[in-house]
């Protein structure tokens, strides 16, 4: 009777954990399948999948001893235990217990959610099973580990000593934040001992790089016997420091040392003649006397993680510490979160607060006072992370250690339950992550606007601080504070659909009145294929004859033939591929020179008959670029070679003088750039069909406004930036070329290309096509028709 009283009693006092954990795990699996559906590739998607199936238990491994034991100490319940007629043995065998099944149901509930959001989306999680997406060798060695029943064993052992080391820091430290923050270190030694003591017991050699599936049996089983006897240890030692705590007396080792002069206890007290220091000063001093000890660790924890993170040396000692520093973002995550925590945790244990509110203490000098310390430790980790990082990384890490601070220290003030603090502050850091990273997939570039939910949160806990001192926590209280959450996570939202919106380009009516009016023929913004098929396959009349089955492969005269042919076609293609021909050329000149020279006659055919093909309106910009600049390009690089070696020769001088000329190539680009602006124009945004809505353009044959075309607001901004990279293309041919690949004008059609893509088009980086658009080009070219006359 009296075991199942204390079962129900730590199964209540555990429960808001648990709930907490399970919510978190509902909220970031829905936000990882629309990620999932949305942008990210298989393999990252089952990295994200096996991490939180990995993480979420753990929480609540990480926070049952602390709940359990610190709560109880915050409470008083654990020294009203010690005065009742119930055994020690039976209060930490139920605290056990309790945890131990809340973690069994933490696993349980995150596998479930892990199978069937795997499984929806086809990803194939089963090791020896592929999914939709392609085969099992798509994941990473990491989640394929993982996932093996090695894995899974060696996941279920690190659980149970975290929980066990959990229990050991929380029967050590009266206080639940020190149990946790020295539990990190803990667990850190603990679990690199096990990494690599398994390692060498699986391979007998500590810098194998282990793969989970090749030892023995034998060898698996002695590892696995000594996991038990290291739990057996652990929980042997944290029995122990249960007794130690729930018989021996709470006492004071200072009280009981004598005093140098025992009269003085009697003597009336010395008075001390000094002013007293102002309320500002003492609400300092009080704060940093509770939040010291636990910041100031946590602080060196902080900075530890990002020494690790951001040092190659230690990422590259051994695949432990390289294991640590991909995961220490969540580790910087969580701590900072708890360091932001910290701020009200002192004053909300056994309502401390209550004492400013009956003396009319200001809230606002109260609020200040309580995040000035926190504050200036997470000023030192910024100018730490800052100082660290490399020039050309981000300083994404500084911004989510930002805004888990902020996120902590409104959820410090939030909660009834001080102990809850530094469980539901990386909970809602992460469902607020999840959020931000749906809309950063597409707009990656503008991951800075996070750091704009901080001033927010900071915001939320002053306005709060009255009713959190007065101890006004009713449903209000809950709502409001729960709204300001969400509205911080709103702000970079807003301010990208802002920042997007105001740097949208005005509507150019008249240039596109001017262009419309242009003749042009008809064109479509899609390839008519030409040199996009295989050109591996001969002709059957080739390969009927047993002679090759590639151009490569074949002989002089089946080659020769090949070119022959292709010459003689009215066709593009047809006997031999831009790669064949490129192929060819790569060989020095000297070799089948007779071979080179009709590749290169074969270059400057289709060069011309594409260009005068674009005038008619029977090639768009796309065939433009692959085909004709394409093997005109690389023509006229094959005769300056071939020129540098033979001299200027009758057959070059021939292949000069087919080279289309100045006033082809601009006709041609020119009118092929115009009909690929109508062809974009005249296409819908919006195209419906049975069952399916499609969103998108394209322009040369690449997408518009990639990923993100179903905002209205993108589509008008993708269409006003391609009329400015038309325009000034059109404006460079009319008025002069860039003089190179780096000109500033070379420079201005990329940034252009870049904002029409979007910011995770495909065609992102610098623009595809016209390439060739140069005043280097052309000067090449002219070169080579003066050394002919």
């Amino acid at each position: 009777m009296i075991m199942r009283h204390l079962l129900w009693k730590d199964a209540m006092a555990i429960k808001p954990l648990v709930v907490a954990v399970v919510l978190g795990m509902l909220g970031i699996y829905a936000g990882l399948i629309l990620v999932t559906g949305a942008t990210m590739t298989p393999t990252t998607a089952t990295t994200f999948f096996v991490s939180f199936w990995i993480l979420m238990p753990n929480l609540v491994a990480l926070g049952a001893p602390a709940l359990l034991v610190g709560g109880e100490e915050e409470n008083g319940t654990l020294g009203w235990l010690r005065t009742l007629p119930v055994s020690w043995q039976r209060v930490s065998d139920s605290k056990f217990i309790v945890a131990l099944a809340a973690v069994a149901i933490a696993w349980a509930v995150s596998s479930l959610l892990m199978f069937i959001a795997t499984h929806l989306l086809e990803l194939g999680v089963n090791p020896n099973q592929g999914g939709r997406y392609g085969p099992t060798n798509m994941r990473t060695p990491f989640a394929q580990d993982m996932l093996r029943p090695t894995g899974i064993a060696y996941l279920l052992f690190f659980s149970g000593l975290l929980l066990l080391s959990g229990f050991v820091t929380a029967y050590t430290f009266r206080s639940p934040v020190a149990g946790l923050i020295a539990v990190v270190p803990l667990i850190a030694v603990l679990n690199a001992v096990a990494y690599e003591s398994g390692q060498w017991l699986l391979t007998g050699d500590r810098y194998y790089q282990i793969a989970l599936g090749g030892a023995s049996m034998g060898r698996y089983l002695g590892i696995g016997v000594l996991g038990l006897l290291v739990l057996a240890a652990f929980w042997l030692i944290q029995r122990m420091l249960a007794r130690r705590r729930l018989t021996s007396p709470r006492t004071n080792i200072l009280k009981h040392l004598p005093s140098q002069d025992p009269i003085s206890a009697y003597r009336p007290p010395a008075i001390v003649r000094t002013s007293r220091p102002s309320q500002t000063i003492a609400l300092l001093w009080q704060q940093t006397r509770q939040v010291a000890p636990l910041a100031i660790p946590l602080t060196l924890v902080i900075a530890s993680l990002l020494v690790v993170m951001r040092s190659p040396a230690i990422q590259g000692s051994s695949e432990f510490w390289y294991f640590i520093s991909e995961f220490a973002s969540i580790g910087i995550a969580i701590c900072g979160s708890w360091l932001g925590g910290l701020a009200f945790y002192g004053d909300n244990v056994r309502k401390r607060n209550a004492f400013f509110s009956d003396r009319g203490i200001s809230p606002t000098r109260v609020w200040w006072t309580r995040l000035a310390l926190p504050i200036a430790c997470a000023g030192l980790l910024i100018v730490l992370s800052e100082s660290l990082r490399s020039v050309n990384s981000t300083s994404v890490v500084t911004i989510v250690m930002i805004v888990a601070f902020a996120f902590g220290q409104l959820v410090g003030q939030w909660m009834k339950r001080p102990v809850l603090t530094f469980f539901m502050s990386p909970a809602g850091t992460a469902i607020a992550a999840m959020v931000l990273l749906i809309v950063f997939t597409f707009y990656a570039d503008y991951h800075w606007t996070a750091i704009l939910a901080a001033p927010v949160l900071l915001f939320a806990s002053w306005r709060l601080a009255g009713r959190w001192l007065s101890g006004d926590t009713d449903y209000g209280y809950q709502w409001r504070a729960f709204a300001y959450s969400a509205l911080s996570v709103a702000v970079p939202l807003v301010a990208i659909f802002v920042l997007r919106t105001i740097s949208t380009p005005a509507v150019m009516p008249q240039w596109r009145s001017q262009v419309m009016s242009v003749k042009t023929p008809t064109f479509n913004s899609y390839s008519n294929g030409i040199l996009f098929r295989s050109n591996n396959i001969m002709p059957d009349a080739f390969s009927a004859a047993g002679l090759a089955d590639s151009f490569g492969r074949a002989t002089y005269e089946v080659k020769e033939e090949l070119l022959r042919q292709e010459l003689a076609s009215e066709e593009i293609g047809i006997y031999v591929g831009l790669d064949d021909i490129r192929s060819l050329l790569s060989l020095s000149p000297r070799n089948d020179t007779e071979l080179q020279h009709a590749g290169i006659e074969v270059l400057l055919k289709w060069a011309t008959q594409v260009r005068e093909g674009a005038l008619e309106g029977e090639y768009p910009l796309i065939d433009l670029d692959t085909a004709a600049e394409a093997s005109e390009a690389l023509a006229v690089s094959a005769i300056s070679e071939h020129l540098s070696v033979f001299g200027p020769t009758e057959e070059l001088k021939t292949m000069v003088d087919s080279i289309p000329d100045a006033d082809l190539r601009l006709r041609s680009r020119r009118m092929a750039l115009i009909g690929e602006w109508k062809a974009y124009n005249r296409t819908e945004w919006v195209r419906q069909s049975p069952g399916f809505v499609n969103y998108g353009k394209v322009f040369a044959y690449r997408p518009i406004a990639h990923r993100i075309a179903r905002l209205p607001f993108e589509r008008t901004r993708a269409d006003r930036f391609i009329d400015q990279l038309t325009q000034l293309l059109l404006s460079q041919l009319d008025n002069g070329l860039p003089d190179s690949s780096y000109s500033p004008g070379m420079l201005k059609r990329d940034e252009l290309w870049q904002q029409a893509t979007g910011p995770v088009g495909r065609g992102g980086g610098a623009m595809p096509f016209a390439r060739t658009w140069t005043k280097d080009y052309e000067r090449t070219i002219e070169s080579l028709v003066k050394k002919f006359k």
